[in-house]
């Protein structure tokens, strides 16, 4: 730290503890003291020799730089051990320095004493804030995953409970219900929240984010899907399209959005949202979903390898609805296959194309 700004910083203690402190003042001290740890301790060795020495006032008669060069010299010899002197050792130099000095009046005392507290609020502030940042950076992210061919319950910190789909991916922090309650999804998952009207809940994803408060709701949003669905059961959600710059969308019960990712174009329609979730239970429902994401929701559940060869079919919607614990996969093609829209086959590896 440079003598100038020493000087500057004993300036405005000394302005603060004799209450001159102007408006623009105490901007420029709050800005100080949040520049570095160096400078609230030099301001703190400053409130501590001046209450030690209970001299504000006479301090206060000397000029600038006669009394910055006093304090140097004071606050060398006062902090020169690792330990502040006894009390009694400071009574005796502070009645020595105080001889001959005027006593304080009755207003100056309080408006000293309104400084401290005022100056203990800045330091505490400061504290805190700068200690609750390295305690938020300190936390490690806590990820949790579902592997192919399974699903996982998962009962977060505040008691929300999550099922992940097969091959979904949940990421939150371990501070997780200290300042917010944020979660960021890879994949297929059902929420069941927990309320809370002072920390919305928010699950993230690259495209879609949505904040509720307390509800039931799933969010598919798999990074090979076209598509990304939020279907509603109870509550209510807001939804926030990352694609394109919109005012928020809200679903009512019995309601579902969809949001293409190739256009951003997001949507809301009626649909049996109890169904949605009916892969907790086992069941695979495909509510006229693309046969790209169907395809991709088969080899999560299944562990398979599907192809579909022609581009045209990726645009064909299916509706279908299996017990996946009941049922091979040769089977659940061979119902989609039964439309007559698509055909499939099998090599000796076990890889599926349909065309």
């Amino acid at each position: 730290m440079t003598d100038k700004l020493q000087q500057r910083i004993y300036e405005l203690a000394l302005a603060c503890f004799n209450d001159r402190l102007t408006a623009e003042e105490v901007d420029e001290l709050r800005m100080v003291l949040e520049e570095s740890s160096e400078n609230r301790k030099f301001f703190r060795d400053c409130r501590e020799l001046f209450v030690a020495l209970s001299a504000g006032e006479a301090f206060g008669k000397y000029d600038a730089s006669t009394a910055f060069s006093k304090f140097k010299s004071l606050h060398s010899s006062y902090f020169s051990h690792p330990s502040h002197p006894s009390h009694s050792s400071r009574s005796s130099r502070s009645s020595r320095l105080r001889s001959g000095m005027a006593s304080h009046s009755f207003g100056k005392s309080i408006a000293t004493v309104s400084a401290f507290a005022a100056i203990a609020f800045v330091l505490c502030f400061f504290s805190f804030r700068m200690g609750s940042e390295k305690t938020m950076d300190s936390f490690a992210d806590m990820v949790i995953e579902s592997p192919l061919g399974s699903r996982t319950r998962v009962v977060l910190p505040d008691s929300t409970e999550v099922w992940l789909n097969a091959g979904s991916r949940i990421c939150y922090s371990q501070g997780f219900g200290v300042e917010d309650r944020t979660v960021r999804l890879s994949g297929e998952g059902h929420f069941d929240v927990t309320p809370n009207p002072d920390k919305p809940f928010v699950v993230n994803t690259a495209e879609l984010s949505v904040k509720v408060l307390g509800t039931k709701f799933n969010f598919r949003n798999y990074d090979s899907d076209m598509e990304a669905t939020v279907s509603l059961e109870e509550g209510k959600v807001a939804l926030t399209n990352m694609l394109k710059q919109s005012f928020d969308s809200y679903l009512a019960p019995n309601q579902k959005c969809v949001l293409n990712k190739c256009s951003g174009e997001l949507t809301i329609n009626k649909s049996k949202v109890q169904r949605s979730s009916s892969w907790v239970e086992g069941q695979l429902f495909f509510d006229e979903e693309l046969l790209t994401d169907i395809a991709r929701e088969l080899e999560r559940s299944y562990n398979v390898q599907i192809t579909i060869e022609n581009e045209y079919l990726e645009g064909y919607r299916f509706y279908g609805d299996f017990t996946r614990k009941c049922l091979t996969i040769d089977e659940v093609l061979d119902a989609f296959c039964a439309t007559g829209r698509i055909h499939s086959k099998k090599d000796y590896d076990g890889n599926i194309t349909l065309y």
